[in-house]
């Protein structure tokens, strides 16, 4: 019902867009409104009426239980009341082991797997040497510059300049 007002205010909103209050749309569904505004009271009423009648009927059955429990020997008394004790105790104690093994699976899944098995020592560097990357560039400094001039002269064709033995 909440939701058809909702939609017959929405359409009434559109409709006074473009016209007045005085015009036959918006009469018509400012009635629906009304009439629906009454229907929604109507329902509220008969369930606070409703509820009412159970919470009397509620109470009810709760002073019948607790004068039924007063006639019991006192011994059957105190046994029911462990009963309860005891099966309040224990629902306490199941949620809190639930809570307690939620809390180990999340820890759990937080931690890393790795572990440390020795720790570092110090040491010579194995990688990379020093010497042997000096020596390399040396000789590749050495090398390609030679092949380069070697490569050029060994295909040059053309007599460049006249000499005279």
């Amino acid at each position: 019902m909440i939701k058809n007002l909702l939609e017959l205010q929405s359409e009434k909103s559109r409709m006074l867009a473009t016209q007045t209050e005085a015009s036959p749309a918006v009469k018509e569904a400012n009635r629906k409104i009304s009439d629906l505004n009454k229907s929604i009271i109507e329902n509220l009423e008969n369930v606070d009426v409703n509820s009412q009648s159970l919470m009397a009927d509620i109470q009810s059955r709760i002073t019948e239980i607790e004068n039924s429990f007063k006639s019991l020997p006192e011994t059957e008394q105190n046994l029911i009341r462990i009963q309860r004790e005891f099966s309040l105790s224990e629902n306490i104690y199941n949620y809190l082991m639930e809570r307690r093994a939620e809390a180990a699976i999340s820890k759990a899944s937080n931690e890393a797997n790795n572990k440390i098995v020795e720790l570092a020592r110090g040491g010579i560097q194995i990688s990379p040497t020093p010497i042997k990357n000096y020596l390399f560039a040396l000789l590749a400094g050495l090398f390609f510059p030679i092949s380069i001039i070697a490569t050029r002269e060994l295909f040059r064709t053309k007599i460049e300049d006249a000499q005279f033995f």
